[in-house]
């Protein structure tokens, strides 16, 4: 007996797949939902697919994302330059940002150092990091890595680099441990 196949909703289907936590089922429901709606409907959320993935870039100071050269934190004069919190994703500023706590400024990693992985300082924005502790402007830099096993390691070696720098550039004091919420200071707890 012959399989039952279509190109191209296989296709559709195995696309929806390549995206994190999507598996074969919800995939298939995705791609179902895409076939029923109307031509408009279709063309609009390519449209829209296609339009986020050519304007959105990373911020040329934090590298969150962005539709400018910088983000609007980083334009906005309210915010603490003074202060950066350290996050491993665009998707923690995010969370941060709902809060309405924090009025410092981010520094988006784009990931965790994980040598297991093959991610090493230079596949991360390390280097940018550096870049923004020369200029003197901060004073407390807030390491938010996830507490994974990953995430601790990325945070002690990544906190490990930063706290060097910091240091190099003449700061005194130690960066802020966001889970100590400032009870202590310690560059890793």
């Amino acid at each position: 007996m012959a399989g039952y196949n279509i190109a191209s909703l296989a296709r559709l289907v195995e696309q929806f797949e390549r995206m994190p936590g999507i598996g074969h089922k919800s995939a298939q429901r995705l791609a179902f939902h895409v076939l029923a709606m109307s031509d408009a409907q279709a063309k609009q959320f390519a449209e829209t697919i296609l339009a986020a993935h050519d304007n959105i870039k990373q911020c040329e100071r934090c590298c969150n994302l962005s539709e400018e050269a910088l983000c609007p934190i980083c334009k906005n004069d309210a915010r603490d330059k003074s202060v950066i919190c350290v996050v491993e994703d665009p998707r923690d500023v995010m969370a941060f940002e709902r809060t309405h706590e924090f009025d410092g400024t981010y520094h988006v990693l784009h990931g965790v150092i994980s040598p297991m992985n093959g991610v090493g300082p230079e596949d991360i924005t390390i280097k940018e990091l550096l870049a923004r502790l020369s200029d003197g402007t901060v004073q407390e830099v807030i390491m938010a890595t996830n507490p994974t096993v990953e995430g601790e390691r990325g945070g002690r070696s990544d906190g490990d680099v930063y706290f060097a720098a910091f240091k190099a550039d003449g700061h005194h004091g130690q960066p802020a441990c966001l889970r100590c919420a400032g009870r202590r200071r310690s560059r890793v707890c």
